[in-house]
């Protein structure tokens, strides 16, 4: 996962896939206990919600440490702050 001055970019190694969001189609930034049916039990997930070609908005979460730093300045770069 890298955050960039422009999007958020995640690469998946198995299978082999990327994702690429702008910043500028990222609506919101919360965190989940959730995500597409999945718990996640150690810690919360950040989750990001983001317009998409496939419709009106998707989304995407990860377990990352330091989950506040990372909801802080996503939000700062997306604008939502």
């Amino acid at each position: 996962l890298v955050l960039l001055p422009d999007r958020l970019v995640f690469e998946m190694w198995a299978p082999k896939r990327e994702l690429s969001v702008s910043l500028d189609d990222v609506v919101d930034v919360d965190t989940a206990s959730s995500h597409l049916g999945k718990l996640s039990a150690m810690a919360p997930l950040v989750r990001v919600k983001f317009r998409s070609a496939a419709g009106p908005t998707d989304s995407v979460a990860w377990q990352l440490r330091d989950t506040e730093r990372w909801l802080a300045t996503l939000r700062e770069m997306a604008g939502l702050e």
